[in-house]
C-alpha cells in the first residue's frame, strides 16, 4: 500500500528503525504473537472447514502485520537538494543609534581596478551627517553585495527580529531556474522600531521554523542588546543539536560615548494664574563608564525658560532647537550624575498672566558631549482662569466613587458634582453639588469636562439626555469614564444591556456588553484570591496608566500589585478599541470574551474609557498616591477634547501625548460645515511634521457610525516632537497638536554593544564572532583581507525533510485497514458461530 503516495515523496522509511538491530524486538514480539494466534485459533476452529481455518488466521495474520507496521512509523520523506544560510538582522530601538565608530562605516563598492575606497558612508544613503546603526547595516549589505556572494551556493532567507520575529526575504540561489534578482528595496522593511531585544527568542524560534531545512549557518546582525524574553542558551542548545553555526556580526559601539540628554518632560497642560505649580525634566548621562576607576560624578547645568506664544503656535514652540529670543530665563539647577544614570529636576512655576507659554528646558553639557540635538526640550502650558468640572454619575455607593469624590473635592483646581439616582434627598456627600437630575440640555452638559460613571443604571435617563451625552462625547470632545460594577452591568436578564432603547449608551462603550446576543458571554466573575492586572503592549506605553513618574517604576508596581478579586467579562473589543489590560485570571483564559481591566476608544472627538473592576482603590494598599495619579491622569487623558478645544468648526487629538519608538499613534478628527453641520467627505488629509522637518501628508478616514469623524495612523519612526496640522475644511483655522516620541526604557539604558555575549553565542555554535561589518562581509575589492564569515559556511548536504501529507495519507490508510480487518474478521466469527 506504499506505492499508493510515492507520487509525492521521495524516498521511504520507518522512523523506528535506525540501524538493523533495531528490527529484533519488533520482530521477536510479532512472531510470538503470530505463534499465540495459530495456536489459538486450531483450538477454537477445529470443527470448521480447513478454509475456513486458513481465512480466519489469515486476518488475524493481517490484524498483526498491520500493527507491527503502525508501530514502526512510516514515513515518506523529500529530498531538499539546496544549502540555505539565514540572516538575522536586529531592528530594535537601540539600532537607531548613531553612535557607530568610524571603522564601522561602509566604503564605497568599487571594483578592484579603481581608486582605493573611501571610508565614507555613501551621502546618497542617508538624510543628514549621522546615519544610524541600521542604515550602516544595510549600506554595508549592499555595498558589499553580501545576499548575491551567499547566492552563489545557498539558498537566502532574511529574518528581522526585535520584540518578535518576521521574514522580510525569501531568494533561491542564483544556479536555481526560478532564482529571481533581489529587490532593491528589501531594507524598507528594515525599520529600527521594537520596544525590545528578544534575541534568545528570536534565534530560538528562527530555528524552529527553519526545522528540517539544511541550513549551512545562521548570520546575526546585532548590538547583543538582549533586554527581554528566553535567555540565549535555548537557542543555541537548539543549534548546537542541528550542529548549525551561528556567525555573529557586532554592531555599533563597544564602549558608549559621553552624552547628556533630556529624556523627558513633566508639564501640566493647564494651571492657573499666580497659582504656583511644578514641572519636571528627566536628565541621562550616556557613557562615560570606565573600568580602570570608580564612577565619577558630572556637574551639568539645566535652566528653564519662559515665554509667552500664540495659541495657534504649538508646531513653532515643539521644533524650536534653540531658546528663543525673549524668553525668560525662570530658573537653573546644577545637577550631577554619574555614568548611566538619570536624575529627575523639578521647578516651580507662578505665572500671573491668562495665555499660552512656551517652557523650554536647555542643558548646558561639558566639552565632551557627544549630541547637541538632545539637550533641549520644550512644552507649552496653557494658563486659564477655570476649573475643571467633573460629573459624577454612581449606581451605588462603590469604593471607588468615595475615594474618588474625596479626592477631587480636596483638589481646588476641580469642580466636582455628582448625580446619585439611589440617595434619599439631604445625603451628605463629599462634592460641591449634588445633582436632582442628570444635565437636560446642551447648555448644562456644556459646563462639564468628563463624566464618570460607576455601574450606573443607565435606564433612569430619558432618551433626550442620552441623545445629549452621546452629542456631548462625539461632537464636544467630551470624556467619558464607565466603570464596571456588580449590580447594573451584571443584570444580564432584565438590565440596560438588553434594553434596545439603550443602543446609544452600549455603542459608547469600548467593549461589546450587549446582553441581547445568542453568543454573549456578559457575566461579572469573582474569586477568592486575587489575579493580577496583565498590561498589553499598548498599556505599557500609556502614561496615564503609570501610577509613578517613570515607566520603569510603573512597570515595578503594577508587578508588584496582587490584582483584582472580581472583573467584568465581557464579549468582545469594539473595531476602534484597544485593549490596555487585562485579569490573569483563569477562569478567562477559556472563555470566548475578553477580561478586559482598561479600554478605550475614540468616539467622535471624544475619548471614553473602560475599567473592566471596580476595584481600583485596592491599588491604595501600596501607596494612597497611586489610586489618585491613575484617576487624575486618566480623567485628564479623557478630557483632553473639551479641554483643548479651540474651535467650534472643529477637533484635533492623539490618543495620547507620549509615545515609544516604533509605535503606531491614532490621530483623530472631527469637522463641521458653515451650518455646524458633520462633513461628509471620505477622506481629509493632515499634514504631520516629524522631528526631522520633513512633512508629509496622512489620510484621515470618516468613521461610518459617527458622522463627521475621521481617524488615521501614524508609525512613530524618530524619537522627538511630532506636530500634526489639521485645515479644517472650508475656513482658515488650523488645529495643530504635538506629541513627544522617545526609546523605551528597555532599549536606552545600555545601548553599547553587548560583545560578550554574541561571542558566546558564535562559540558555542561552532560559529565565529566578527566585531566588524567590514571584517565579516568585506566589498569585493577587499575579499584579500582575510578569513570572512562566507568562508566559514560550508555546503550542507542533502538532507530529508518529513512529506507530511503523505504521511497523514498513510496514518489514515492504516487505520482504516486495521478497522477493516477487525470488522471483518469479527463478521467472519460470528458467520462461523464462533461468538
Amino acid at each position: 500500500m506504499f506505492f499508493l503516495f510515492a507520487q509525492t515523496a521521495d524516498s521511504f522509511r520507518f522512523d523506528r528503525i535506525q540501524e538493523p538491530r533495531d528490527w529484533f524486538w519488533p520482530l521477536l514480539a510479532t512472531l510470538l504473537l503470530l505463534y499465540w494466534a495459530y495456536r489459538r485459533y486450531r483450538k477454537d476452529a477445529v470443527e470448521l472447514a480447513r478454509w475456513k481455518q486458513v481465512f480466519l488466521f489469515a486476518l488475524r495474520f493481517a490484524v498483526i502485520v498491520s500493527l507491527l507496521l503502525f508501530y514502526l512509523r512510516p514515513q515518506w520523506e523529500q529530498l531538499v537538494a539546496s544549502s540555505r544560510v539565514a540572516v538575522l538582522i536586529d531592528t530594535s530601538a537601540s539600532m537607531s543609534g548613531t553612535d557607530l565608530e568610524d571603522s564601522d562605516r561602509p566604503p564605497r563598492a568599487t571594483s578592484p581596478d579603481s581608486e582605493p575606497l573611501s571610508t565614507e558612508v555613501s551621502p546618497d544613503r542617508f538624510d543628514g551627517d549621522s546615519p544610524s546603526r541600521l542604515a550602516v547595516l544595510t549600506d554595508w549589505i549592499d555595498r558589499g553585495n553580501l545576499f548575491g556572494r551567499i547566492r552563489e551556493k545557498h539558498d537566502l532567507v532574511v529574518y528581522r527580529f526585535d520584540d518578535s520575529l518576521a521574514r522580510v526575504l525569501q531568494q533561491e540561489h542564483k544556479t536555481s531556474a526560478v532564482s529571481e534578482p533581489v529587490p532593491e528595496n528589501w531594507a524598507v522593511e528594515l525599520q529600527a522600531e521594537g520596544s525590545a531585544t528578544r534575541l534568545g527568542d528570536a534565534l530560538h524560534d528562527l530555528l524552529q521554523r527553519e526545522r528540517g531545512q539544511p541550513l549551512a549557518g545562521i548570520l546575526l546582525l546585532s548590538d547583543g542588546g538582549q533586554n527581554a524574553g528566553a535567555s540565549s542558551e535555548k537557542g543555541i542548545e537548539l543549534a548546537k543539536n542541528a550542529r548549525i553555526p551561528v556567525y555573529t556580526i557586532g554592531v555599533g559601539s563597544k564602549s558608549r560615548p559621553i552624552n547628556f540628554r533630556i529624556t523627558q518632560t513633566d508639564v501640566p497642560e493647564r494651571a492657573f494664574p499666580n497659582d504656583p505649580f511644578t514641572v519636571k525634566a528627566q536628565i541621562e548621562l550616556q557613557g562615560g563608564e570606565r573600568s580602570d576607576a570608580p564612577p565619577v560624578p558630572i556637574a551639568v547645568p539645566l535652566e528653564l525658560w519662559m515665554t509667552p506664544v500664540d495659541p495657534a503656535a504649538d508646531a513653532a514652540v515643539s521644533q524650536n532647537e534653540t531658546v528663543p529670543a525673549g524668553a525668560q530665563k525662570i530658573g537653573g539647577q546644577e545637577v550631577e550624575l554619574l555614568p548611566g544614570s538619570t536624575r529627575e529636576v523639578e521647578f516651580e512655576v507662578k505665572p500671573e498672566n491668562i495665555g499660552k507659554y512656551g517652557l523650554y528646558f536647555k542643558i548646558l553639557p561639558p566639552g565632551e558631549d557627544r549630541i547637541a540635538e538632545d539637550n533641549l526640550q520644550s512644552a507649552v502650558v496653557e494658563i486659564v482662569d477655570r476649573k475643571d468640572r467633573i460629573l459624577l454619575f454612581a449606581g451605588g455607593p462603590l469604593r471607588d466613587y468615595q475615594f474618588l469624590s474625596n479626592q477631587l473635592y480636596r483638589d481646588k483646581s476641580v469642580t466636582v458634582e455628582a448625580y446619585l439616582p439611589w440617595a434619599r434627598p439631604g445625603i451628605a456627600q463629599s462634592v460641591d453639588k449634588i445633582l436632582e437630575t442628570f444635565p437636560n440640555s446642551p447648555a448644562e452638559m456644556s459646563q462639564y469636562d468628563c463624566v464618570v460613571a460607576f455601574d450606573p443604571d443607565w435606564r433612569v435617563l430619558t432618551s433626550g439626555q442620552i441623545d445629549l451625552l452621546e452629542q456631548w462625547v462625539a461632537r464636544s470632545g467630551g470624556g467619558l469614564i464607565v466603570v464596571a460594577g456588580p449590580v447594573h452591568l451584571a443584570d444580564t436578564i432584565t438590565g440596560w444591556t438588553t434594553d434596545p432603547g439603550l443602543s446609544k449608551i452600549r455603542a459608547l462603550y469600548p467593549v461589546d456588553v450587549s446582553a441581547q446576543k445568542t453568543s454573549s458571554v456578559l457575566s461579572f466573575r469573582t474569586d477568592s484570591q486575587p489575579w493580577t492586572v496583565g498590561l498589553t503592549r499598548a498599556g505599557e506605553e500609556a502614561e496615564f496608566l503609570r501610577p509613578a513618574d517613570s515607566e520603569s517604576e510603573s512597570r515595578a508596581i503594577w508587578s508588584e500589585f496582587p490584582g483584582f478579586y472580581a472583573f467584568f467579562m465581557v464579549n468582545g473589543l469594539k473595531p476602534t478599541a484597544r485593549l490596555l489590560a487585562k485579569s490573569s485570571s483563569p477562569d478567562a483564559a477559556g472563555s470566548r470574551g475578553v477580561a478586559a481591566i482598561f479600554a478605550e476608544q475614540f468616539y467622535g472627538s471624544g475619548r471614553v474609557f473602560y475599567i473592566g473592576s471596580g476595584e481600583l482603590w485596592r491599588l491604595r494598599m501600596l501607596d494612597d498616591s497611586y489610586f489618585e495619579k491613575i484617576y487624575t491622569k486618566i480623567i485628564r487623558h479623557v478630557s483632553q477634547g473639551r479641554l483643548q478645544r479651540r474651535s467650534e468648526r472643529g477637533s484635533l487629538a492623539f490618543d495620547q501625548k507620549r509615545y515609544t519608538l516604533g509605535s503606531t499613534a491614532t490621530v483623530r478628527a472631527s469637522a463641521t460645515d458653515a451650518r455646524i453641520q458633520p462633513l461628509t467627505s471620505p477622506t481629509l488629509s493632515l499634514d504631520v511634521l516629524s522631528p526631522d522637518a520633513k512633512v508629509r501628508q496622512v489620510s484621515l478616514t470618516l468613521d461610518p457610525n459617527i458622522p463627521g469623524s475621521y481617524s488615521g495612523f501614524i508609525p512613530m519612526l524618530a524619537e522627538g516632537t511630532w506636530t500634526a496640522k489639521f485645515h479644517i475644511p472650508e475656513t482658515e483655522e488650523v488645529l495643530s497638536e504635538t506629541v513627544q516620541v522617545r526609546m523605551s526604557d528597555l532599549e536606552s539604558e545600555n545601548p553599547a554593544r553587548n560583545e560578550p555575549l554574541l561571542i558566546e553565542i558564535a562559540r558555542k555554535t561552532g560559529g565565529e564572532y566578527f566585531d566588524s561589518a567590514e571584517k565579516a562581509f568585506p566589498t569585493v575589492a577587499a575579499t584579500d583581507s582575510g578569513k570572512t564569515v562566507l568562508d566559514g559556511l560550508g555546503i550542507r548536504s542533502q538532507q530529508s525533510v518529513p512529506d507530511e501529507k503523505s504521511n497523514e495519507k498513510t496514518r489514515r490508510l492504516f487505520l482504516y485497514v486495521f478497522c477493516g480487518l477487525l470488522c471483518f474478521e469479527w463478521s467472519f466469527r460470528r458467520l462461523s458461530r464462533l461468538l
